[in-house]
């Protein structure tokens, strides 16, 4: 160690002789620049703090880059430190060096490099000793992180901290919005249930499904037996219901083994971050290393929208052929079984990322000393900032990465199939001898569009879209405003494909939208439960509220009781102490504030559930099913039926037959 501070020195010159210098202090001089010191190799501490004129630009640092076992600096009162990026642009030129002016600033970049250790570093405070040695020998305690900003703004200084952008959402604010979307969505249904039964009167399609829908034609076909129909009284096709029951657990089968298929591909996305961000830390690219965890969790992200891209058009493939398998009567239950298959695995396929990170991710880490792993790697936790962002972005990723790629396809793909479609078609024409510039009619150009393929895809899209608004909108408020902004696009480029790409489709009568309300339905109650776990479990904002209401009401302090320390064990066999993100005690084991929270937690679980679904339900009784004119049409058209088999029971020459509406009883 060398201690030459106090003294008035302007340069320093042959000080490259004393490779084996470990510590150089020479604050309080009047330096202007730093010479020979890349020579030092040995050299970790340097301590150059109160020289005013010293480096006036980033090139001055330059000749520290050789001092390769640099890893603490004292560069107080300099002109550089005008700059706002002081510390990132420090740390970029000296990349082996952890502290500047006393602020630890290298732990995300050493947290995977750490792993090999067995070892988290999220933010250093002191030596095992709890004190460090100041730049002259004095002893100088290291002072707790007393601040407001989250442990990421205080890892990387000046860099830009996901944990701010995390803040945006993790609010009180968020709570109410949540409450509200719920009600939304409880809403939504209720009033769709009265134009679905004004739709079905004015359609006369009430009583559809129970007594007027005919059996599939490939039912009919492929039906090994007839019956009598127990309405009708007439004889239809006929499958044993044993036999379809069997059937129906074999494609259950195939199902469970679909979404293990999905499931063995999270697991595969998760060693792919925990492997990438080793790799990506271990670059020679200091930028890069800083970020590895980010970028880990972003590709990760491309890469499971990819595999649900792929498994979703192998599924819905395979979820036709079982439906098919199973002989459903009418076509009305054959789309109800093919939609419930669809729905479950693509509920897997889409959503089971974003529930890993918003309910697993993080929980089983461990602490200092007993890290757990899965296959060999350490188990991923969420990043300084909370998951709540990281899910942010997965759900952005994959909610309008979806909706870019289907916009692209409603774009291209029927543009292809006409283009095919009239080229075969011409093609059958001169072959058959026909002019190809003859004239033809309207009903020829409108016979070589596409063929329709029904709405199955347009509904399968909406719900999905309608369980990204919903079940997650506690770490996503954008995600309406981006449902939105794509609603307003797809209108319009449906509007052009099944107009001017497509044929006409063929009317279908349907009671109702089938499966797909009580699918919406189970939605909604899956997200006020989702919800209320986000901002329960993965949310901050019970620990600030709880802090707040036990320590300070100015949050300050916040960061400290949010970190646990490490086990003495673990600092002794390592020389270095951490703190990590946890409520537990020096020994590893929860403390009481745990389990205070736990309980508070799970309370408020419970109470957001109940005041919503009683809010719900109050909403549910004061909205009618069906609109009071469609009930008076009912009741009004029952009570002529009623009058007029009256009249022909009595008249000697009756006949059957067909009960007339209303609307036509009074022309």
């Amino acid at each position: 160690m060398l201690e030459l501070g106090s003294n008035r020195i302007r340069a320093i010159e042959n000080i490259d002789t004393l490779t084996n210098l470990e510590s150089l202090f020479l604050g309080k001089n009047k330096i202007t620049k730093l010479q020979n010191l890349d020579a030092l190799t040995n050299l970790t501490v340097l301590s150059m703090q109160m020289n005013d004129n010293l480096l006036e630009s980033w090139s001055d640092l330059d000749e520290l880059k050789g001092a390769r076992s640099l890893e603490t600096v004292y560069l107080e009162r300099n002109p550089l430190q005008k700059d706002p990026q002081y510390r990132r642009k420090v740390m970029l030129a000296l990349p082996s060096v952890r502290q500047i002016d006393a602020t630890f600033v290298r732990s995300r970049m050493l947290r995977w490099r750490a792993q090999e250790e067995d070892s988290t570093i999220l933010i250093d405070v002191s030596p095992p000793e709890a004190e460090k040695r100041g730049p002259y020998g004095s002893t100088a305690h290291t002072s707790e992180v007393d601040s407001k900003r989250p442990p990421a703004e205080l890892e990387l200084g000046a860099l830009p901290s996901p944990g701010l952008a995390g803040r945006l959402f993790d609010h009180g604010g968020t709570v109410f919005f949540s409450l509200f979307m719920a009600l939304w969505a409880v809403l939504l249904l209720e009033y769709w249930k009265r134009k679905s039964a004004t739709l079905a009167y004015r359609w006369d399609c009430s009583d559809y499904e129970d007594i007027e829908e005919r059996p599939r034609p490939q039912f009919a076909a492929s039906a090994p037996t007839t019956a009598p129909n127990p309405i009708t009284g007439e004889d239809e096709p006929y499958f044993p219901e044993r036999s379809r029951a069997r059937r129906m657990l074999a494609g259950s089968v195939v199902i469970v083994v679909m979404v293990a298929v999905v499931v063995m591909c999270l697991v595969s996305i998760i060693l792919y971050r925990a492997i990438m961000a080793i790799v990506v830390s271990r670059s020679g690219n200091t930028l890069l290393a800083a970020w590895a965890s980010r970028i880990a969790s972003l590709t990760g992200s491309v890469v499971n929208l990819i595999f649900i891209l792929i498994l979703s058009k192998i599924y819905v493939s395979l979820a036709h052929v079982l439906t098919q398998w199973e002989m459903h009567r009418t076509q009305t239950k054959f789309e109800d079984a093919f939609t419930l298959k669809v729905f479950i695995f693509q509920f897997v396929n889409f959503y089971s990322s974003p529930i890993y990170i918003a309910f697993f991710k993080g929980r089983f880490v461990g602490y200092p000393g007993n890290y757990h792993t899965l296959f060999g790697v350490r188990n991923e936790e969420c990043a300084a900032g909370g998951c709540l962002i990281e899910l942010a972005q997965e759900l952005l990723v994959i909610m309008v990465g979806k909706q870019v790629i289907n916009n692209m396809q409603e774009v291209l793909i029927p543009k292809l199939k006409g283009w095919w479609q009239k080229f075969r078609l011409r093609s059958k024409k001169t072959k058959a001898g026909a002019s190809p510039g003859a004239s033809q009619g309207r009903w020829e150009a409108d016979y070589e569009l596409v063929p329709c393929e029904g709405l199955f895809d347009e509904y399968l899209e909406m719900v999905l879209q309608f369980g990204f608004v919903t079940i997650f909108v506690a770490a996503c408020p954008l995600a309406p405003l981006f449902a939105l902004l794509n609603n307003w696009v797809e209108i319009r480029l449906d509007a052009r494909k099944f107009v001017c790409e497509y044929r006409r489709p063929v009317a279908e009568r349907a009671q109702d939208i089938g499966i797909w309300f009580h699918i919406l339905a189970g939605i909604t109650h899956l997200a006020v439960t989702s919800n209320a776990f986000l901002l329960a479990f993965s949310s901050d904002f019970l620990p600030r509220a709880y802090y707040q209401w036990t320590r300070a009401h100015d949050l300050r302090g916040f960061v400290n009781f949010t970190l646990a320390r490490a086990p003495p064990s673990f600092a002794a066999a390592h020389n270095r102490t951490c703190r990590y993100r946890a409520f537990r005690g020096d020994d590893g084991r929860y403390s009481q504030t745990y389990w205070n929270l736990l309980a508070i937690r799970l309370a408020f679980v419970i109470v957001f559930e109940h005041v919503v679904f009683s809010i719900g339900r109050l909403l549910d009784l004061l909205v009618p099913d069906i609109p009071e004119s469609v009930e008076i049409k009912v009741k009004r058209e029952y009570y002529l039926a009623k009058q007029a088999l009256a009249e022909n029971e009595l008249s000697p020459h009756w006949t059957p037959f067909r009960v007339p509406k209303a609307s036509q009883l009074r022309q």
